[in-house]
């Protein structure tokens, strides 16, 4: 359980149709995606597109950390982020926004995670939160796919 199963969520484009079995809600359904295979129902995958994700709290929301998870198997053309950016409207008004973050990993890695930590933060109350993801973009030349748009697949998103 995390503080955005009750939430609203919306995404700019909707996953590719073979890999959204779980719709939109699987990101904050409280139910992560295998850690073995990506073709379940928990995982969201989207072929070459930039994502922005919005996730709207019924009441202010105090939030600690968000963490993102994606999976990364380069041998079937999926690839993490190299970055993503994070902002959320505040209770009181305002924003806060992240610069846009290096998400570290190595290509052997297959399950990548991003986590904001607030916890220093102790009245970061937001109404919510907007996810930025950029596709890693085209699969260089040498790799299996070269020439060809990077697949992303992103399951739960957990805030605590």
């Amino acid at each position: 359980y995390h503080k955005a199963i009750n939430a609203h969520v919306s995404i700019n484009v909707a996953p590719h149709s073979s890999y959204n079995a779980g719709g939109k809600e699987a990101l904050i359904n409280g139910i992560n995606g295998s850690s073995t295979r990506f073709g379940d129902k928990e995982w969201l995958g989207f072929w070459g597109d930039d994502l922005e994700i919005t996730i709207t709290f019924d009441r202010p929301t105090k939030i600690n950390k968000i963490k993102t998870r994606f999976y990364n198997a380069n041998g079937q053309w999926l690839y993490a982020p190299k970055e993503i950016m994070l902002t959320g409207n505040l209770q009181l008004g305002g924003a806060i926004v992240s610069d846009k973050q290096s998400i570290e990993y190595s290509e052997n890695d297959i399950l990548v995670t991003k986590v904001f930590d607030y916890s220093d933060h102790h009245k970061l109350i937001v109404e919510s939160i907007i996810l930025k993801i950029p596709s890693y973009g085209i699969i260089p030349d040498g790799l299996q796919g070269a020439g060809n748009k990077a697949w992303t697949f992103i399951d739960e998103i957990v805030i605590e």
